[in-house]
């Protein structure tokens, strides 16, 4: 799920392996940095990746990163 947070993109899922693919196209793609803030229930993970980015950038990013997971059969959580 896309989401934003003042200058942040944030990027949520509960999936560790979405999780591992987001941190790397956006490493290896964007070039810049990001942080992960992790949310523990009882049985639910939560991982909110902050990547600090312009908005005008928001829908290519949702655009181009949904077609890398989807290929690799991952995905992030639905939208609310």
């Amino acid at each position: 799920m896309f989401s934003r947070v003042d200058n942040f993109l944030v990027i949520t899922t509960n999936n560790l392996m979405a999780l591992e693919a987001t941190t790397e196209w956006v490493y290896g793609i964007l070039k810049t940095t990001y942080f992960i803030q992790i949310e523990l229930f009882p049985n639910l993970t939560l991982y909110r990746i902050y990547i600090p980015i312009g908005q005008d950038w928001d829908n290519k990013i949702k655009k181009k990163l949904t077609e890398y997971l989807t290929a690799r059969h991952l995905k992030l959580l639905k939208e609310s």
